[in-house]
């Protein structure tokens, strides 16, 4: 089976990620648990380890859109996903320090390259208030 570290180009938008478990409140500084599906639609395995491994990273957007200082981690899946197959990726988000309503947004990369979402992928949106 090829992985992403045997090809040139891969193709983001063959990657699709999809709604699951959310949480729309989370306390100041505190972990939530998030859960997304993966879909495979290219030709090649997406890696949970490795030097080519795919993450979840997420992203805090203020109310007027722009991007929270937090730090975005590198959130390796848990499960390689072979090509044509589904899977149910969770990861944990660290809440801001500061109460307010927030846009956390939600993408997927390959590590040692760009980020899947600038080459077509749809990110994903969540509307969480920070108490």
């Amino acid at each position: 089976m090829q992985s992403v570290a045997d090809i040139t180009l891969l193709r983001p938008s063959d990657i699709v990620i999809e709604y699951r478990d959310q949480v729309a409140r989370i306390p100041r500084g505190q972990t939530a648990r998030y859960a997304i599906a993966v879909i495979n639609n290219s030709s090649f395995a997406l890696q949970s380890s490795g030097s080519h491994r795919a993450y979840v990273t997420y992203r805090w957007l203020t109310g007027n859109g722009q991007e929270h200082s937090l730090q975005n981690p590198h959130i390796p899946l848990r499960t390689a996903i072979a090509p044509g197959q589904r899977s149910v990726a969770e990861f944990d988000v660290v809440a801001p320090d500061k109460s307010g309503k927030y846009l956390l947004k939600v993408i997927m990369g390959i590590d040692d390259g760009p980020d899947l979402e600038s080459g077509g992928q749809a990110p994903l949106h969540y509307n969480v208030t920070v108490d």
